[in-house]
């Protein structure tokens, strides 16, 4: 077809069309009402009501701001519930204790879940207590050398570590941490005294400078004994910042012996 110079008119935009037709049909309802009021002589009325109108308009309590809208719908209970589920803060350089909270692997275990790695999850059960448990980790074989790695929840800048040994005490030889760089340090190391105790005893091993660490592992050597090496628990000391110079000892271990009784289970 021959252009006619003319351009061609462009679809109406659906959208447009809808809200002109919205508005039109407004301004016309408001229209009518307002003749309405003016033929029945209540101008003054109708005056009102447009300023009342006016002003519900202007009111910025009926915008549906977001931030309003969520602070209003927060019912008490929740907001609460939400503040209570938050961990407590801990004072800087303040001491924080932790137990093993999960088993990164082992050599080898006796049974499971008897006598299993994960029985050194989470606080004592056996100590102080001496003797043969199924609630205690023990190596699937006596006299070997063998070992466990462990997590603690969190890293710490950890100062001191106790074993709780309720079997056989004394194997621990060798205890190497995993820094957050993935490397590994050996942060004490000693001889086996395995089989010259006959009680439960806390293995505690100060350590002589600070490590921060999450990962440790212990390296037991069960001396040749017939009986089996066992760990209740391990718990760590230690705080969130680097403690102050002084603040640790010189890498020593400390004995807590303990007998009332012997496992039977």
């Amino acid at each position: 077809m021959a252009d006619s110079g003319v351009a061609a008119p462009k679809e109406t935009d659906p959208l447009v069309s809808a809200t002109s037709s919205s508005s039109s049909s407004s301004s016309s309802a408001l229209s009518t009402g307002l003749d309405e009021a003016w033929k029945g002589g209540s101008l003054r009325d109708s005056m009102s009501a447009v300023s009342s109108l006016e002003d519900l308009m202007n009111d910025d309590d009926l915008c549906f701001d977001s931030e309003k809208v969520s602070s209003s719908s927060s019912s008490p209970s929740s907001s609460s519930s939400s503040s209570s589920s938050s961990p407590s803060p801990v004072a800087a350089g303040e001491t924080v204790t932790l137990w093993v909270d999960h088993v990164v692997g082992f050599s080898s275990e006796y049974g499971n879940p008897d006598w299993a790695a994960n029985c050194v999850i989470g606080p004592t059960r056996v100590y102080p207590t001496y003797g043969d448990s199924p609630q205690a980790w023990a190596p699937a074989l006596n006299g070997t050398q063998e070992w466990i790695t462990v997590a603690i929840a969190r890293p710490l800048f950890v100062t001191k570590i106790q074993v709780y040994e309720t079997s056989m005490p004394g194997a621990v030889t060798k205890v190497t941490a995993t820094l957050e760089d993935s490397s590994t340090r050996v942060v004490w190391e000693g001889p086996t005294r395995c089989g010259t105790i006959h009680e439960a005893q806390i293995h505690t091993i100060d350590l002589a400078e600070p490590v921060k660490a999450s990962i440790f592992r212990f390296d037991v050597n069960q001396n040749g004994q017939e009986e089996w090496y066992e760990i209740d628990g391990i718990q760590f000391s230690g705080t969130d910042s680097l403690p102050a110079p002084g603040s640790s000892s010189s890498s020593d271990v400390k004995v807590e012996k303990k007998k009332e009784g012997t496992a039977d289970f």
